[in-house]
């Protein structure tokens, strides 16, 4: 059994981790998004993006005292307005001058805001 402070380290090593995967899908939205000049090929750079920054709306309610479920169904509605503003966005990528885009699930981040606060939970039971 995991003293009161020894769970609260757990915690904050969940949370470091957490936070660490999501400057990982940060760094690999800068690699993948087009340059200036540059023609957009798919989407993979908006994948890198979402996942990121569900990752950071998490961690970010976590920070303001909501209880890990709360902040998983806070960051899933956040990105699911942010995906459905992409999905809405007829000119997000071009070809040939013709509407072209790959359209994505809005909750194509549920799966990994939920392993972010399986850990959270986790770390908070001691196992």
């Amino acid at each position: 059994m995991l003293t009161t402070d020894e769970k609260i380290e757990a915690i904050h090593a969940a949370m470091r981790n957490i936070g660490d995967k999501a400057v990982y899908y940060l760094e690999t939205y800068y690699r993948l998004a087009t340059r200036n000049g540059e023609i957009a090929v798919g989407g993979e750079h908006f994948d890198a993006l979402v996942k990121s920054e569900a990752l950071f709306e998490f961690l970010h309610h976590l920070r303001r005292s909501c209880t890990p479920e709360e902040a998983a169904t806070n960051a899933k509605e956040h990105i699911a307005g942010m995906v459905d503003k992409w999905n809405k966005n007829p000119q997000a990528v071009s070809l040939g001058g013709q509407p072209y885009q790959l359209h994505r699930w809005i909750g194509m981040a549920d799966a990994i805001i939920e392993d972010a606060m399986r850990q959270v939970l986790k770390a908070a039971r001691g196992w």
